[in-house]
């Protein structure tokens, strides 16, 4: 319905200009020569204005082959590599069954989030239209970005955004992390096989500088490039580990295929799950898309895409390696096929490969976060307060304003600075001192300003305009540096980094969902359904199915979370207690 009343009043903008677009027709008026007076004309200022504003807007937006590679490459990640130890655990069928049952689970709950974020801004929508009918004004020209969080305060409040705020920037954080060990320890390894002794510290701190620089990429569209590099890179590690598979087809396992294990199985879908970990992508994505009624068939289409790449991966590995006993694919194959030289070359181009592709896809898992740390930082370095009122009373920047136009040709003087002047005589030799001084700051000034937009300029350049409210490259290289920190100097790093994705993972991708849900059916059981019938003609028991599949939702989730939860405690307790 948005769409459709956007198409008709650009078809009756087109005829009122004789068939000029209405965007061309007011770019060709020069606005600088019209005074700012209260009157009809001012109507047609503001809508040029607001066409300018969203012509420049829509720059940085994405197109849907953007944000298709965009969504594909933030789910294909690190946990890829897990895949092949979880899949031998299930066995392969149940494995290829289990990638496609948690692709839907994970796919359905972020469509969830999804429909909600668009009900939330219709209702915005109707209610600019309402107030801006009842102003007797244009139609409205706020365009509502609706985050995550924004979406659970919409659901249970203030306390509930904050809540969703914090497990999106802990989970996001804590992927930006394991993405720096990952670097780190895998080009290592690859440079100790080239004869370069060093380790994982030394490499972070040289992949530091240009992952700090590939984060003041203002915008998504302006990430695209590097998301198809980052994409490429990561078909040539598959590629090159399918080199490894057509090496090894004919001498693969003679035993049987590895069968479902029960006392692994629940871990096993654990991993499968958290391999899809690009739930807090998905409405940044839609967002910065030019025509977003185009985002659900990419969604689904990379979605479909993203599980196929899953369970083949897994199957196909399985089936030639027989039981895969390591949580990463490369680590098992150096572990079982050390001693072959040719192997161990064509695992460290996958492991440098791969390690390429986590790097340039580092600024797109850290985008979430960017997103909802940029109006906190904002408001509480750049507004402190009190800020307003010290403002209000500050008078430095006042100056005397001319007198009306009416005036211009009268005897009498034009200023309120000449009038002062005349009737009272400060000329004398002190005076005009402080006049020659006052010129010389002046033009001391003029000099400062002038060299200041100089490195302005320069900045500009070196930093590109960042589009985000409270968005600065101080901000996002702060946001760098603490996952470098954390992934130096904590030991066992990522152990721990596991622990608090599987807390806030859980939350956000299995938890919170399903209870946005629930929300959303009391909402329609009070105030009627989306096509607007009153809940005086709903039947009492329409959405009690649906509330039940919520419930069990939130308790598969909850079992989700307790398992991976337990895992990486284990794993914590018997790397502290050495064993």
């Amino acid at each position: 319905a948005p769409h459709t009343h956007r198409e008709a009043t650009a078809t009756r903008s087109y005829m009122a200009t004789s068939g000029i677009p209405l965007l061309n027709a007011v770019e060709l008026l020069d606005y600088s020569s019209i005074p700012k007076e209260p009157s009809a004309g001012n109507d047609s200022v503001s809508m040029g204005s607001t066409c300018s504003s969203s012509s420049t807007a829509n720059i940085h937006k994405t197109t849907a082959w953007q944000a298709f590679i965009s969504l594909t490459k933030g789910y294909v990640g690190v946990g890829v590599l897990s895949l092949p130890w979880a899949v031998s655990q299930l066995g392969i069928p149940i494995g290829v069954f289990g990638c496609f049952l948690m692709a839907y689970w994970s796919s359905y709950n972020c469509w969830t989030v999804v429909r909600l974020k668009r009900f939330i801004e219709s209702n915005s929508e109707k209610a600019d239209e309402t107030a801006s009918s009842v102003d007797g004004g244009g139609a409205s020209s706020t365009a509502t970005s609706v985050t995550y969080p924004d979406v659970g305060e919409w659901a249970y409040g203030q306390s509930f955004q904050s809540y969703v705020t914090a497990c999106i920037c802990t989970q996001q954080l804590a992927v930006c992390t394991v993405f720096m060990s990952f670097i780190g320890e895998n080009l290592a390894a690859v440079l100790e096989f080239l004869g370069i002794v060093t380790n994982h510290v030394a490499v972070i701190s040289m992949a530091l500088p240009a992952v700090i620089l590939l984060n003041f990429l203002p915008s998504l569209k302006a990430l695209a490039p590097v998301m198809t590099a980052a994409t490429i890179f990561v078909l040539i590690g598959f590629g090159v580990i399918g080199i490894i598979l057509a090496d090894k087809w004919e001498n693969k396992p003679d035993e049987h295929h590895p069968t479902f294990d029960l006392p692994h199985a629940p871990l096993a879908l654990c991993a499968v799950l958290y391999s899809y970990e690009g739930i807090c992508l998905v409405l940044p994505v839609e967002s910065a898309m030019k025509e977003p009624r185009h985002f659900a068939k990419v969604f689904w289409t990379s979605m479909t895409v993203v599980a196929c790449i899953f369970s083949s991966f897994g199957a196909i590995c399985v089936h030639v390696f027989g039981n895969v006993t390591n949580g990463s694919i490369t680590a098992f194959l150096l572990q079982t096929y050390g001693q072959d030289e040719s192997i161990t070359f064509w695992i460290m181009v996958a492991n440098a490969a791969v390690s390429l592709s986590i790097l340039f896809t580092y600024p797109l898992q850290l985008w979430p976060a960017l997103e909802l740390v940029a109006p906190w930082w904002v408001q509480q370095t750049m507004n402190p307060a009190g800020q307003e009122e010290e403002d209000e009373k500050d008078l430095s920047g006042f100056q005397f304003e001319p007198l009306p136009p009416a005036f211009a040709g009268a005897s009498t003087t034009t200023n309120f600075e000449e009038m002062v002047t005349e009737q009272h005589d400060y000329s004398n030799a002190a005076g005009t001192e402080e006049e020659e001084e006052q010129r010389n700051g002046r033009d001391d000034a003029s000099a400062e300003d002038e060299e200041r937009s100089m490195i302005s300029r320069v900045t500009a350049k070196v930093f590109p305009a960042l589009t985000m409210p409270g968005d600065s490259p101080l901000l996002r290289a702060s946001l760098v540096l603490l996952t470098y920190l954390v992934a130096v100097v904590v030991p066992n790093v990522q152990s721990l980094i596991s622990l608090a994705g599987a807390l806030a993972g859980s939350s956000t991708a299995l938890l919170i969902p399903p209870a946005l849900e629930l929300a959303y059916l009391r909402h329609l059981e009070r105030d009627g359904d989306d096509n607007g019938k009153s809940s005086f003609f709903v039947p009492k028991d329409k959405w009690k199915l649906e509330r039940i599949k919520c419930y069990f939702l939130i308790l598969m989730g909850f079992i989700f979370c307790v398992i991976g939860t337990a895992a990486s405690l284990r794993d914590i307790i018997s790397i502290y207690r050495g064993v």
